[in-house]
């Protein structure tokens, strides 16, 4: 029988216990709030799942107890924070406390040791009271479980799955093993079959490609170096870990090639993980920058019609779509070229050909056509064959899709996802008031996300001489820009005209242009100054020098005076019989 003093304390223990799972009662409503994790974990899920080997022999050490977060037999019993649950524990409970109080310290418990993690295997109410007497550590002999993927004290059961899917992962793929210091940590359930089906669709094109049998281990390291890598690394060059905060490497990785998937079953082309990079983040990316931009841009299609919206600023195309490492390789990755059911076909697609050739493009293809029906016409199966002949004669990978709708919206839309498009000049913008509104190509020239190339029937389509025609402006500079990088980078004749009101104002312009020319070595430079009226100094000076296509920036100067005065790039459109390219 208990003599007085041990019954007191006895009595002490039983109100801790009952207080304790007062504790865990409002540790349970705390966890539902707020997400943290308030069960403990069954030892035997994470050593399945994590394909685990125990080590045979145990070490006495202090371990802290807020590490331990799960139990081998009793995870219903006790909370996270080792809180007893059981009523029926409440004797048993008391009496290790009352035990406590009258000897110095607790025996050691018995725990598995994964990670930083710990298992309970024997001692739950021992840690249970050192955790209500206030204690941070308990003395314990632990056994190591050896796993691919750690564990940590913060992880919840969420966290366990994602894990258990990783080492799923890393066994069936030896990545660890093959890519020593290779870290592809997740936070999306499934993402890991969804690599797993990556890597073996990769395995079979690489078998095609090689024309043998390729093993999972060589379509692993391939993948790895040469499909994840590239897309990690574009990843850290833009900083997208800033706009992704909550989410890694590997959940980028993962977004961006299923979002890529889906585009290009939405617009019929191939597109490569860049392309796909940029539109994400600005459609999904969940900084304050980029939600006030999508916010304002939904704005204003709600409230302004579609030939008076603004454009994207000045550069944006090669600012945003592409850091500056991938601007000094090249400009045109990808091309949208505009396929009509007439004669220009074949014109405009050989300057896209030429353009593709030096650059190494892309060729996208795109004929728009007024019904669901006329897709598979006589004359789009025509434009098919055409194209896919071109390309394949000239060496360039290319892909033709044929879409419904208004021209000019889907042209737009599209313009997004490329660098450059081509099209044919058979409308230039109207000089009237109410038919320059409604123009087509007015409003493209005003919203497009990229530069555009004007291909007039018959025109010549190599490009071997340029004429810049400089203006000053920010979109003039975009086109001094881009004679800039034609000069470089396809070894090409250069005009360049300046055309002011006065001797001076020319001067000035010319002496701004050269020095820009200069500073990068391009000095064999054929300079023209005039006065006068600009569109027709434009138009004689291409005549004479030979030029083979114009270069001018786009709408300068706000919509009211492109509107209401007399505009030199709608006057050079209506009357060339050369190609323009107009920068943004």
């Amino acid at each position: 029988m208990m003599d007085q003093n041990n019954r007191s304390k006895f009595h002490s223990a039983l109100q801790d216990f009952y207080s304790a799972q007062r504790h865990a009662a409002v540790e349970e409503i705390v966890s539902r709030l707020t997400g943290a994790p308030s069960q403990l974990l069954q030892y035997e899920d994470v050593r399945r799942h994590f394909y685990a080997l125990e080590a045979a022999d145990s070490q006495l050490q202090d371990i802290p107890l807020d590490s331990i977060i799960g139990s081998v037999s009793r995870q219903n019993d006790f909370s996270r924070k080792l809180l007893p649950l059981n009523a029926n524990d409440m004797e048993r409970w008391a009496k290790v406390k009352t035990m406590v109080e009258e000897l110095s310290g607790l025996p050691p418990i018995e725990v598995y040791q994964v990670g930083e993690a710990y298992f309970i295997i024997d001692g739950h109410h021992r840690a249970s009271v050192a955790r209500e007497l206030k204690s941070t550590h308990i003395q314990a002999y632990v056994r190591k479980v050896f796993t691919r993927v750690p564990i940590t004290p913060e992880d919840n059961f969420e966290d366990l799955i994602l894990k258990s899917e990783y080492a799923d992962f890393l066994t069936k793929t030896c990545l660890d093993e093959l890519r020593p210091g290779a870290d592809l940590h997740g936070t999306i359930l499934g993402e890991y079959q969804s690599l797993l089906e990556h890597i073996k669709t990769h395995q079979y094109l690489f078998g095609i490609n090689k024309k043998r049998a390729i093993s999972l281990e060589e379509a692993v390291v391939d993948w790895y170096d040469h499909v994840y890598l590239p897309v990690i690394n574009i990843i850290r060059t833009r900083n997208l870990m800033r706009k992704f905060s909550d989410r890694t490497e590997t959940d980028l990785y993962y977004w961006i090639m299923d979002y890529r998937n889906r585009k290009e079953q939405e617009l019929g082309w191939k597109l490569t993980p860049r392309d796909a990079v940029e539109n994400l983040t600005f459609n999904y990316a969940r900084n304050i920058k980029n939600r006030i931009i999508r916010f304002t841009k939904k704005m204003s299609n709600l409230l302004i019609p579609e030939p008076l919206e603004p454009g994207a600023p000045p550069g944006f195309w090669r600012k945003n779509r592409r850091s500056d490492e991938e601007n000094r390789i090249g400009l045109f990755d990808t091309i949208l070229v505009a396929l009509p059911e007439n004669e220009t076909t074949g014109n405009i697609l050989d300057a896209a050909l030429f353009i593709a050739k030096n650059e190494h493009s892309v060729v996208n293809g795109l004929t728009i056509v007024p019904n669901d029906v006329q897709k598979n016409s006589p004359q789009v199966e025509q434009i098919r064959r055409i194209f896919a002949e071109k390309c394949q004669s000239a060496g360039i990978e290319g892909s033709m899709a044929v879409e419904t709708g208004q021209v000019t919206r889907v042209m737009f839309d599209r313009s997004f996802w490329v660098d450059l498009i081509i099209l044919p000049l058979s409308f230039p913008p109207p000089f009237k008031l109410l038919k320059r509104l409604g123009s087509g190509i007015r409003t493209l020239i005003r919203r497009s996300a990229c530069p555009l190339l004007f291909v007039p029937l018959n025109a010549p389509t190599a490009i071997h001489n340029v004429l810049l025609a400089y203006g000053g402006g920010r979109l003039a500079d975009e086109a001094l820009y881009m004679a800039a990088y034609l000069c470089i980078r396809f070894t090409m004749e250069l005009t360049v005209i300046t055309i002011g009101e006065t001797v001076e104002a020319s001067g000035n312009l010319h002496h701004r242009a050269r020095a820009y020319l200069e500073q990068l070595n391009i000095k064999i430079v054929n300079y023209i100054e005039e006065q006068g009226e600009p569109a027709r100094a434009i138009l004689n000076t291409c005549q004479s020098c030979g030029c083979d296509v114009i270069l001018m920036g786009g709408y300068e100067g706000g919509l009211f005076k492109e509107l209401f005065s007399d505009n030199t790039l709608d006057r050079v459109l209506n009357e060339t019989n050369r190609m323009v390219m107009i920068c943004r």
